[in-house]
């Protein structure tokens, strides 16, 4: 804990705000260590318990920990940090086709998760990590793909967590109600849209794909009463 804390403190000190997100030093992590986290506000962790797996609540000694959100990491076979991607054998070049393959699949799974690793091979491999990047922004160009940091989501989750609705479908479409304490902005309703097309919806986002219709409030609200009209193709609704 001594050694976490100093982290803490020059980690605060160097951004001048308060720290939330934490790794474990080396990927070593002991439950006794959530108490000390809890008590410095942590709300975001990545720890060596979760691999290839969304972000969870962690389970310590037989219960369920509640008060920061578990990141696990997500990697390939060859390993999860890109460092031990090169220890395996494998090229920048190769790494670099298989972290895009990854990706392929976590836009069509549309997953949170947690790609790890050190700044350190940003410098020493920058046309990997420029290959990367671009593949990267480019599925953010088209709107599938979100990045953003472990305290954005975690606070994401929090609000997720708290959602109550229900999906009532009729003849012409889905009537979606929904209500939260925070907010339901950025909370996305999947709807079977197979062989019909989804027409807009005020204050939401509707993105169309393989037969469903995700349906996105992107207004700061905390209840909602929508309609989603459905046309089926030919024009009927």
């Amino acid at each position: 804990e001594e050694y976490i804390a100093a982290t803490y403190r020059a980690l605060q000190e160097a951004l001048g705000r308060p720290v939330a997100d934490y790794a474990a030093p080396g990927g070593a992590h002991d439950a006794a260590v959530n108490e000390f986290l809890a008590a410095q506000g942590t709300r975001a962790a990545s720890l060596p318990l979760a691999f290839n797996s969304p972000p969870t609540r962690g389970w310590f000694e037989g219960r369920p920990e509640r008060r920061f959100w578990l990141f696990g990491y997500t990697g390939t076979v060859y390993g999860t940090a890109f460092e031990n991607m090169l220890a395996a054998g494998r090229r920048p070049a190769q790494i670099q086709s298989d972290v895009c393959r990854l990706l392929d699949a976590l836009v069509q799974m549309r997953e949170i998760r947690l790609l790890y690793f050190h700044p350190v091979s940003v410098a020493r491999h920058p046309e990997m990590w420029r290959g990367i990047q671009n593949y990267i922004l480019k599925y953010v160009s088209e709107g599938s793909l979100s990045v953003r940091t472990m305290l954005d989501f975690a606070d994401f989750l929090d609000r997720h967590e708290k959602v109550r609705f229900a999906v009532r479908r009729t003849a012409q479409g889905y009537h979606i109600s929904a209500s939260s304490p925070d907010s339901l902005k950025e909370m996305t309703f999947a709807l079977p849209a197979k062989n019909a097309r989804v027409r807009g919806v005020p204050g939401c986002r509707v993105r169309e794909k393989d037969g469903w219709a995700y349906v996105t409030i992107t207004r700061d609200v905390k209840e909602v009463s929508l309609f989603v009209p459905v046309v089926r193709n030919g024009g009927r609704q």
